[in-house]
């Protein structure tokens, strides 16, 4: 799996856009700021650093280069 990012609009259900560098991730926070609904909100990035998946126990989690 590749490293990836996300936008995510505080109040907001939550991230639905898989960027796979950080400039368009970037790109994608800054236009989802200027959109109305949006005033006075908080966008984050979040850069995805590893993941877990079901399976056996333990939980084994896998981090990303």
């Amino acid at each position: 799996m590749d490293k990836f990012w996300m936008c995510f609009v505080e109040g907001t259900e939550g991230c639905h856009c898989r960027h796979s560098n950080r400039t368009e991730a970037m790109e994608e926070a800054e236009r989802l700021l200027q959109k109305p609904k949006n005033i006075g909100k908080k966008v984050y990035l979040l850069e995805v650093v590893g993941y877990a998946h079901f399976g056996p126990m333990p939980l084994k989690w896998e981090n990303l280069p």
